[in-house]
């Protein structure tokens, strides 16, 4: 499970480091997971408090922005080693 950091629009979200900070967050815990043996994750964004039942569009928007930005660099690299 890759847990996200605070999403844009909740209270603990880290504005000074943004998108890309999420984005590096998630590369360390993708990338420690697939060294790990690890071929399939699910993502949560646990650390948006308080906890509500209802996604609003900046979380979905959020995390779609960081499974397709990872799924690009993945694609990327694997087109490389089939080259």
């Amino acid at each position: 499970m890759v847990h996200l950091p605070a999403l844009p629009g909740t209270p603990l979200y880290d504005e000074s480091t943004g998108m890309n900070g999420i984005r590096e967050w998630v590369k360390r815990d993708l990338d420690a997971l697939q060294a790990g043996g690890i071929d399939a994750v699910m993502f949560c964004n646990e650390n948006d408090r308080p906890y509500t039942l209802n996604a609003d569009f900046a979380s979905v928007a959020a995390v779609a922005d960081v499974v397709a930005w990872r799924e690009q660099r993945d694609q990327g690299r694997h087109e490389q080693r089939h080259e």
